[in-house]
């Protein structure tokens, strides 16, 4: 017997199964004694929090949830974004009233906090990030109609099975306020800013460290001898002794991840801190925009 034309074929219960998981995902179930529709001040309710060793291996948390009220109502939306600002990366937290939220939204409440001008605020757009995708959301693009996808993104550009299950591991994301894709290379230049410098500098030293950016082990070296010339200030040999950089393995803090074994520890500290002499009498801004 024909199957009924009413009866939703397999595939399309799957996606709409996985539609149903994804929304209680995205939401957040505790419940609140507040009435739902008070204005909700996104600076009062802004928080940035510093971005720690202990906070990076945290259990994951979904960063976009909708906060329900005792009727199971939406009372209000959070969103955390985490901001890649100079040395010191951190997390910007909001709260949204309830309905459509828009990236744009998000990005001006960063970029406002962020002390960007209105024409620096368009060199940086919002992504949303996994160990395996990256997307850039746009400016009118409403994030939870992404993100209740999210899933299917995954299963169509990474072809990995497990992603058909919105609670597995392979799903879990982050929301990262990073350099706009088109943004080219003389616009960036163009605005000097220190907030402009601070952001860029922040997402170039990323990008190294983790290896999404390919260097040298020279170009390691260098970049290492820079962050030490930030946060130190001018090479001064009575803090950074022979072996300084070796005992606790420091010089490992400083170069992208799995570059360690191409040179033995004291060639590391060699190269870094010879580096980090031609660095004298710059300023942090000055090393950042080098």
């Amino acid at each position: 017997m024909a199957e009924p034309k009413w009866k939703r074929s397999n595939t399309l219960s799957r996606v709409m199964d996985g539609i149903s998981k994804s929304r209680e995902v995205l939401t957040n179930t505790a419940e609140t004694s507040q009435k739902q529709g008070v204005t909700i001040d996104r600076f009062k309710s802004a928080a940035d929090t510093p971005v720690n060793q202990a906070s990076q291996t945290t259990q994951w948390r979904p960063p976009l949830q909708r906060h329900l009220n005792a009727k199971r109502e939406v009372q209000f939306i959070s969103i955390r974004v985490r901001v890649l600002n100079g040395d010191a990366e951190h997390d910007f937290q909001a709260r949204f009233e309830p309905g459509n939220l828009q990236a744009e939204v998000v990005t001006e409440a960063i970029s406002e906090k962020e002390g960007l001008s209105s024409q620096e605020a368009n060199l940086f757009g919002l992504w949303v990030v996994s160990k395996d995708l990256e997307l850039q959301l746009r400016p009118k693009q409403d994030i939870f109609a992404l993100m209740i996808f999210w899933n299917r993104w995954m299963m169509k550009y990474t072809h990995f099975p497990e992603a058909d299950n919105p609670s597995h591991p392979i799903n879990r994301h982050w929301f990262i306020y990073r350099r706009e894709a088109a943004a080219s290379l003389v616009e960036e230049t163009g605005h000097p800013s220190d907030p402009v410098i601070r952001l860029l500098y922040g997402e170039a030293k990323r990008n190294v460290l983790t290896r999404r950016w390919i260097c040298t082990p020279a170009d390691a070296a260098a970049l290492a001898a820079i962050q030490l010339q930030i946060i130190y200030g001018d090479f001064n040999e009575g803090k950074f002794p022979p072996g300084s950089l070796i005992n606790d393995d420091r010089y490992e803090q400083l170069i992208p991840v799995r570059m360690p074994e191409k040179m033995k520890p004291v060639q590391w500290e060699e190269a870094i801190l010879k580096s980090y002499k031609q660095w004298q009498g710059l300023d942090s801004r000055e090393a950042r925009n080098t």
